[in-house]
């Protein structure tokens, strides 16, 4: 199970009360608004996996985005301002270092 949460960047500083619990993909048939959003979800990935070859998967979507890992960065989908350019058919999958995981 993973919890998500979501923040509109508009400031240099953000601390942890500003992010916001959601449910995903329920937050995209009503847009939260125009700007920059992060999205963060935690999951426990068990130890027993520790030998397989990870993957993650980003539904394509009509948007820009880049993806993380622990603060590692996976790969990117589309093109942000002021280039913008819209991810859908890029790249969907990603391959995770086992390296970057925290397993367990």
């Amino acid at each position: 199970m993973a919890t998500f949460a979501w923040l509109l960047l508009a400031a240099s500083s953000v601390c942890a009360d500003d992010w916001k619990s959601i449910k995903v993909p329920d937050i995209w048939k009503g847009a939260p608004g125009q700007g920059v959003f992060w999205y963060r979800c935690w999951i426990e990935v068990p130890a027993s996996w520790r030998d397989t070859k990870l993957e993650l998967f980003a539904e394509p979507a009509d948007d820009a985005r880049e993806l993380f890992l622990n603060g590692r960065r996976l790969g990117a989908a589309g093109e942000f301002p002021p280039r913008y350019r819209s991810g859908l058919g890029d790249q969907e999958r990603f391959a995770v270092p086992a390296d970057a995981v925290r397993f367990g």
